[in-house]
């Protein structure tokens, strides 16, 4: 079995960031304590939000326009 290597990666860097980072690329504030509405759809603002990503197979992000 041989193994193609398409992209060697040079390095990867970690970081903590401070809590204005966080903030500048938080994308959904959590305000709701509901996660589903009564059609079984998430909730804005609640801890399904779209804006979150998607954990159903097709469903696109609702930041990014990204499928799971």
């Amino acid at each position: 079995m041989s193994i193609e290597i398409i992209k060697a990666i040079d390095g990867i860097k970690f970081s903590v960031w401070s809590p204005n980072e966080i903030r500048k690329y938080s994308v959904a504030e959590i305000t709701a304590p509901e996660t589903y509405d009564e059609d079984g759809m998430s909730v804005q603002g609640g801890l399904m939000d779209g804006r979150l990503g998607t954990l159903e197979p097709g469903q696109k992000c609702l930041t990014c326009g990204n499928t799971s």
